[in-house]
């Protein structure tokens, strides 16, 4: 009898040792699915379209060029929400602000508010809707909502957009060239081509901006005085 128990005992011990291990292996496969998904994305583009998307960024404009990379369902991207928006209302037009849609395409929260804010954005993209969600809390359905109200929008109004083919069209292609211009993490700042990954406060950001604005004015003082 006390053989049979020690047997049971002895297989139960192998059994809890496999089970941690199947799960180890579980949590690593999908880290590399998670991988294999990005490299996907990459690869699913042309490598000329990645050296474009470089190039275009470092082009010489007349204004600083400023592209965030968010994720509607990432609380790094809210606690951002402050520093962007408050620098956008400082420096305004003398800035070209663009917003790359980066949403998460396994949490279905992080895809929905991508749809909800292409549906709901303007000529210069969803910072109204962005302003919103300012709550570092997880995001939730009810929040989209909220958010929505505040805007005296509601999501019957926009749903024929939001199920739209053409909608999701617009986000991949956007997701596809984040990952073409291997910006992968979220929040991600990109001020005149120079990545900023993580959070960042309104005033280094602006610092950044002042810089940045102070040198292309230099640049065309410059080019005045040496044009004949």
């Amino acid at each position: 009898m006390s053989r049979t128990i020690h047997g049971i005992a002895a297989l139960l011990a192998v059994s809890q040792v496999m089970t941690s291990v199947l799960l180890l292996l579980c949590i690593h496969r999908v880290r590399d699915l998670s991988g294999l998904v990005n490299r996907a994305m990459i690869g699913s583009l042309p490598e000329r379209a990645g050296a474009v998307a470089r190039q275009a960024r470092f082009r010489g404009g007349d204004r600083v060029v400023v592209e965030l990379y968010s994720d509607f369902d990432c609380s790094y991207c809210r606690q951002s929400v402050g520093a962007v928006l408050g620098a956008r209302a400082a420096f305004g037009d003398s800035v070209d602000w663009r917003f790359r849609y980066r949403a998460n395409p396994v949490r279905p929260l992080s895809m929905e508010g991508a749809l909800v804010a292409l549906c709901t954005a303007d000529s210069t993209g969803p910072w109204q809707f962005y302003a919103q969600l300012t709550s570092t809390a997880p995001i939730a359905s009810d929040q989209i909502d909220q958010a929505l109200s505040r805007m005296g929008r509601s999501r019957q109004a926009i749903l024929p957009c939001v199920e739209a083919e053409s909608t999701a069209t617009t986000l991949w292609r956007d997701m596809f060239a984040s990952s073409a211009a291997g910006h992968t993490r979220t929040p991600t700042i990109v001020v005149d081509g120079v990545p900023i990954i993580g959070l960042i406060t309104e005033d280094a950001l602006s610092r950044l901006l002042r810089d940045r604005i102070d040198r292309l004015r230099a640049r065309r003082t410059a080019a005045k005085v040496v044009s004949p």
